[in-house]
């Protein structure tokens, strides 16, 4: 499929980094692997492993030099260390400033470097979240700007603009010279634009699951996912008609990308696009035999105020405030703090909680979960926690 008035460039890493715009197609160095399910929940991303040495190759060059672009994708480190680079989108050309293009994480940070001549923004990023990752560089302005879910974290006038003219294009690759190093984690949706996008488009990129216009044909989604549809037994009429939709998943979580045994924190944020009542859902597929353990779960809007009720399921064993299916119940086998937990041992296991939300406002979610693997899986155990 062809994209019109859109990106220049984009791999949704289906299995593979082909990019299905404009052909600039990649290839695996060290044999890197996808993870279904991907940002959208469904599909892919791609896993890269840092001790590896793994990343995507685009060989084909693509000038960067004297011109407006913006990077988009979507990261969920896995690893991150204070006084480290993690690769994200480079391009290299020679060891000089502003000939070397770099879009990575420094330490926990976002970063977008030609070199000597960069910006890093100012949110440290957590591992086991998913975020929507943003680069853009204006050259009418000479501006560079990090976004972070769709709002700007870092901005600053350049030196220059990027000089380079050579090299090709790595996604999860930092390179300064012999030096290399790696991203780990997963790495998905990735785009180019050769504009420098407006911060309403990045919001609307970092929010937006699907926009079907219907003047462009019954499936084509106009959105950043591009999740194309099926059509039956349908057809287009002369008038026009637009539905915008929030992506609901603000957590996919699955047995290969965390550490059983132990309580992991997930982070996560939600934009509520109206006020109305929003639920928090966690969904959970033990696959194999598995054991998920739910506890401390948070929901606090911009002032810090608790939304939810009994987040750490002490209230009594009733599990008030929440909703539940039979799969899941109370239990004291493991805790995260004081005494019990929210435990699923069978399929379907689901827990939810509604509460009153305030359009505009971003709500930060925080909980903790616990994996006892079953012994070997056809397929894996799955958490997936949507806002809706």
């Amino acid at each position: 499929i062809t994209y019109s008035n859109e990106p220049y460039s984009f791999w949704p890493m289906e299995n593979n980094a082909v990019d299905i715009i404009s052909g600039l197609n990649g290839k695996g160095v060290n044999s890197p692997t996808y993870v279904t399910p991907g940002i959208t929940g469904g599909g892919y991303a791609l896993k890269l492993i840092r001790s590896s040495r793994q990343y995507i190759n685009i060989p084909t060059f693509k000038s960067f030099v004297n011109t407006s672009f913006t990077v988009e994708m979507w990261i969920y480190p896995i690893i991150l260390n204070s006084g480290e680079l993690f690769g994200l989108f480079n391009q290299y050309d020679t060891t000089s400033t502003d000939r070397s293009l770099q879009m990575m994480i420094r330490g926990s940070q976002l970063t977008l470097d030609f070199f000597a001549d960069g910006v890093t923004g100012t949110t440290s990023l957590t591992t086991y979240t998913w975020y929507h990752a943003a680069f853009v560089y204006d050259y009418s302005a000479k501006t560079q700007t990090v976004y972070l879910n769709g709002y700007q974290d870092a901005s600053r006038v350049s030196n220059q603009p990027y000089l380079g003219t050579s090299g090709p294009i790595n996604i999860g690759l930092y390179r300064d010279g012999s030096s290399y190093d790696y991203f780990d984690g997963y790495i998905d949706q990735v785009s180019l634009t050769m504009a420098a996008k407006s911060a309403d488009a990045i919001l609307n990129d970092a929010t937006l699951a699907s926009w079907h216009s219907f003047d462009s044909g019954i499936t084509y989604d106009s959105g950043p996912n591009k999740l194309q549809g099926e059509a039956a037994d349908v057809t287009l009429a002369p008038a026009s008609a637009t539905t915008t939709t929030q992506n609901p998943i603000i957590a996919s979580i699955s047995g290969s990308n965390i550490t059983a045994d132990q309580w992991i924190l997930i982070t996560c944020s939600y934009l509520a696009a109206i006020s109305d009542n929003l639920t928090l859902e966690f969904t959970f597929d033990i696959g194999h035999h598995s054991i998920w353990y739910l506890d401390d779960i948070s929901v606090k809007d911009p002032t810090s105020v608790e939304m939810l009720t009994n987040g750490n399921l002490e209230t009594s064993l009733a599990l008030a405030g929440w909703s539940t299916v039979t799969c899941g119940a109370i239990s004291t086998a493991q805790s995260h703090s004081s005494s019990h937990s929210y435990c699923v041992t069978c399929d379907p296991g689901s827990i939810s909680q509604s509460f009153a939300a305030t359009g505009g406002q971003v709500y930060n979610v925080t909980f903790w979960i616990y994996l006892y693997p079953g012994p070997g899986a056809p397929y894996g155990p799955t958490v997936t926690v949507t806002m809706n």
